[in-house]
């Protein structure tokens, strides 16, 4: 009997010893907020003008003078083309003269009505000669409404012999030239607004998402970089590139007009180096440390080797070493 208990006592002994004689692996550990990158993203872009303007002759005449040069940065206001407006003022003055006599006219034959209306109510004037006398005011009445109505449009004609900018922009073609007849309609300066301008880009359908939660948007154009703010993003799919457009405005500063270069942010996910990554029954993840347990936790679109986003809390805490042997669940222990 003694022999026996001897015995088992012997084993229970053996099997603590072997138990205890279990190694823990040992792992060292980060949050995810110290080892993550935010990789920068691109697209290419360009600065668009809000108003490229075709200046057209409002009137028909000759043209007398052009006195911007293509190239040349123009005020609102300044002239761009003059037209010879002699005929213009001639029919300002003429109707000036017209309208003088019709006044005095009517002046004259509203006399004559307030003395027929008098004789009227004495009896002394018919019925039928009031009745001519107020046809006479009428009438004239209409002829200077009519006059009044061609000194108008004769000086507006006259504005319109001078063509000014409506802008302030950049002189980027003369379409006519001087001694051309300008009829309404004709082309003669293109302008490109200098002040009103946005950003434009193509950005693909995956990378939306990332664009509206960006931080920190800039235009790179000739080794400088001009802050954004995104203004929209269009509605519609590009049919060729299957690509989105969006519109930005520049938040300070400002390129110049028609600069292609290109739109850079910052991805607001944390991503991690490819390092961390193990692949454990077929999927891609992470080891992360929780009460001591080593628990995989699966990255979609995680790739060996690859930076990588990860879409945990900044303040996981990923096993960066002692990852590679680990299983599911196992027991760890982190050291510094």
């Amino acid at each position: 009997m003694k022999v026996a208990f001897s015995g088992l006592l012997l084993c229970l002994l053996l099997v603590s010893s072997n138990l205890s004689g279990q190694v823990v692996p040992e792992v060292r550990v980060k949050p995810i907020k110290d080892i993550a990158s935010y990789p920068l993203r691109d697209a290419p872009a360009t600065i668009v003008s809000l108003n490229e303007s075709t200046i057209s002759a409002e009137i028909a005449s000759t043209i007398v003078d052009i006195p911007v040069l293509v190239g040349d940065v123009v005020k609102q206001g300044v002239p761009l083309v003059k037209l010879d407006c002699l005929d213009f003022e001639l029919v300002k003055d003429r109707t000036i003269s017209g309208l003088e006599a019709l006044n005095a006219r009517k002046k004259w034959a509203e006399k004559r009505l307030d003395r027929t209306q008098r004789l009227n109510l004495e009896e002394s004037a018919s019925e039928e000669e009031l009745d001519n006398r107020q046809l006479e005011v009428t009438v004239l009445n209409r002829d200077i409404e009519s006059a009044s109505a061609v000194l108008s449009q004769a000086i507006k004609n006259i504005s319109r012999c001078v063509i000014k900018s409506p802008l302030n922009a950049v002189v980027t073609s003369r379409q006519a030239s001087l001694g051309e007849y300008a009829n309404p309609g004709m082309p003669l300066i293109q302008l490109v607004d200098i002040e009103n301008i946005e950003v434009s880009a193509q950005v693909g359908s995956s990378e939306i998402d990332l664009i509206k939660s960006a931080k920190n948007i800039q235009f790179s154009f000739a080794e400088k970089q001009y802050p954004l703010t995104l203004r929209t993003i269009l509605p519609v799919i590009n049919t060729n590139s299957r690509d989105y457009e969006i519109r930005l405005t520049f938040a300070r500063g400002q390129g110049p007009a028609g600069a292609a270069g290109k739109l850079v942010w910052k991805d607001s996910r944390p991503h991690i180096s490819g390092d961390y990554i193990v692949e454990r029954e077929g999927e891609l993840g992470v080891f992360v440390e929780r009460a001591g347990k080593a628990e995989f936790y699966p990255v979609t679109g995680a790739r060996p080797g690859r930076i990588t986003a990860i879409d945990l809390s900044v303040d996981s805490n990923i096993i960066i070493e002692g990852h590679y042997a680990l299983e599911k669940n196992s027991d760890i222990k982190v050291i510094d």
